[in-house]
């Protein structure tokens, strides 16, 4: 799996991520609610909680925009994961993805 790459402090692309369910993807744009960590080492504590500006769409897609101070961490690579949460019943799905943070310049 190819990781998002940014450079440290980017606030785009956004990263969007589809939640697919046994390979069906649910309506998300309402009844979730969403989380990301942004982490180097899943036992350690995440260098990013974010649950602000995730909004989700048809199809599956959710889509997670940065802010300023979001991805102004340390370069290196990190694993970013995306929880939604259906809020009828309390049930997660999970969708974790490599991140690449670059130095600027």
């Amino acid at each position: 799996m190819a990781a998002l790459v940014y450079h440290r402090g980017d606030e785009r692309p956004a990263w969007v991520a589809t939640v697919t369910v046994n390979g069906t993807a649910d309506n998300m744009t309402s009844g979730y609610t969403f989380q990301v960590l942004l982490y180097t080492d899943p036992t350690a504590t995440p260098v990013l909680t974010k649950t602000s500006n995730i909004t989700g769409a048809a199809a599956g897609a959710v889509t997670v925009a940065w802010n300023a101070t979001d991805l102004d961490i340390p370069p290196g690579l990190y694993t970013a994961q995306l929880k939604a949460t259906r809020t009828s019943d309390s049930a997660e799905w999970t969708v974790t993805e490599p991140v690449l943070i670059k130095a600027r310049g």
